[in-house]
């Protein structure tokens, strides 16, 4: 985690003067060169005074930072530019408080920073920075610690930090961006898909330019944000994209292993253990913009409910029960870039010849008996926000092996997103051991490592969020 000290930046320089009107005027001296009936021009307008508003400070403050990026000399670039292209986070990040002390920073321990670089960022910031010039940055640097982040926004907008985040470190066709690059610096000063950016061209002007996804898979491009350490370090990674696709499902191999093994689930020599194999998402279900801490890359939460080992404390009593908390849930997290790489994959190759896919091999459901019984499968995108998403349902299950439930869980599990819920699959036995063995019109995936022997079929495959559901038998 970084320790974000408190400082006080007062006017130690003065900078450029300024070339705009206060009262009309964009975050850098640009020529405006495009336009897009989707963005409000008046979120790009520094007010020029200190905001009282937590939101509204944040968003000028993103502007005054990428006002004076347009001055930062060659040297604090290509500091910024290798810490942005280091290990300690999961994406590109760089906090500002970072650079403005590189001997405090743990970034520098995990990049490739030549030491000549070292602290060249904070001495052009030094000789840029006024206090009367950028009031609002200036109230950010002076924060003295950054709160624990909650659920609440007000926490986010008064505890935030300025953070500069690369999305795309290559372009689309695999060629690194590199310091050389005249980048495009993007002000986050709302939630959007699309927002200005600004770009130096070869005359030494600066250019407006509509940024999207698109546009930041093919330019250099930094996008100024506020986010804070927690927020950044709160996602793991899991898995590797790549693969062995292939469309040949061995049904006779499947329906041999489904009933060979059922008979030692129920006497407990064995467990069955549903994986989440296999995964491709389509979407970015955060926004290329981001004010709140909502951007970069997508949450992924995966949860079940199989709640039959809490309803069999009592086999003599079964009863009906509620159930406000997954049984098994866990994170990952799917960087922009990969998330790009798979929706083109999808929409360039189609379902049959997938080549971009996160293997993840993580327990989804870790013990099924063969007895007829529902269960639920959950999946969410996880957000920093006062929105609720509530997972619903009844599963009925039983204490034997007829088809007649006589208990019920009734589910009601409320989790923070502003996304809607991106699947809840409701399945009982018999229908998930069928399904898992046919090509439900998608094709199939080869497993890796214990799973290799069996190509397992892409569950909703057509939709934003596709996977594979090994399935594994355990010794007790």
């Amino acid at each position: 985690m970084i320790v974000a000290l408190g400082i006080f930046l007062g006017s130690f320089y003065s900078c450029k003067k300024s070339e705009f009107e206060p009262q009309n005027s964009s975050p850098t001296n640009a020529t405006v060169s495009e336009q897009s009936l989707n963005i409000d021009e008046s979120l790009y307008v520094m007010s020029h005074q200190l905001e009282s508003k937590p939101d509204a400070l944040l968003r000028n403050a993103m502007l005054e930072m990428t006002d004076l990026m347009k001055n930062m000399d060659e040297d604090g670039y290509k500091e910024l530019f290798a810490l942005l292209h280091g290990k300690y986070y999961l994406e590109g990040y760089v906090g500002l408080k970072d650079l403005l002390y590189p001997n405090m920073s743990p970034l520098y321990a995990k990049a490739e920073v030549n030491p000549e670089l070292k602290g060249k960022f904070r001495d052009a910031f030094y000789r840029l920075f006024d206090a009367n010039r950028y009031p609002n940055l200036n109230a950010i640097l002076q924060r003295h610690q950054v709160a624990r982040r909650s659920n609440t926004q007000p926490d986010f907008m008064n505890s935030a930090d300025v953070y500069f985040y690369m999305p795309y470190p290559e372009d689309d066709n695999g060629n690194p961006f590199t310091d050389s690059d005249n980048p495009t610096y993007v002000p986050a000063v709302t939630e959007a898909n699309e927002g200005y950016g600004w770009k130096e061209d070869n005359n030494g002007e600066w250019q407006r330019v509509v940024t999207n996804d698109d546009y930041g898979s093919s330019h250099a491009t930094i996008i100024v944000e506020p986010n804070t350490p927690q927020n950044l370090s709160a996602a793991e990674a899991g898995g590797a994209i790549g693969g062995d696709p292939t469309n040949d499902i061995d049904h006779a191999l499947l329906d041999s292993l489904r009933r060979r093994q059922c008979r030692n689930l129920e006497n407990g020599t064995l467990r069955r253990s549903v994986f989440l194999g296999h995964l491709q998402v389509r979407k970015q279900f955060d926004k290329w913009l981001s004010l709140t801490g909502n951007g970069g890359g997508s949450e992924m939460y995966f949860g079940s409910v199989w709640t039959r080992s809490h309803i069999m404390q009592d086999p003599n009593n079964p009863r009906d029960v509620d159930v406000y908390q997954f049984d098994t849930s866990f994170l990952i997290y799917l960087p922009r870039k990969e998330i790009n790489q798979m929706r083109k994959d999808f929409r360039n190759n189609g379902c049959y010849h997938l080549t971009k896919f996160r293997w993840v091999g993580a327990v989804w459901l870790p013990d099924w008996k063969c007895k007829q019984e529902e269960v639920l499968f959950a999946i969410w995108e996880d957000d920093n926000t006062v929105e609720k998403i509530t997972h619903e349902a009844t599963l009925g299950l039983s204490t034997d092996s007829t088809s007649t439930y006589n208990f019920t869980a009734s589910v009601s599990i409320q989790n923070n997103s502003k996304d809607p819920i991106i699947r809840d699959l409701k399945i009982s036995n018999t229908a998930f051991v069928n399904l898992n063995a046919i090509d439900q019109g998608c094709g199939c995936l080869n497993g890796q490592g214990v799973f290799n022997n069996i190509c397992w079929p892409i569950w909703d495959g057509g939709t934003d969020v596709a996977y594979t559901m090994p399935v594994r038998y355990l010794s007790n």
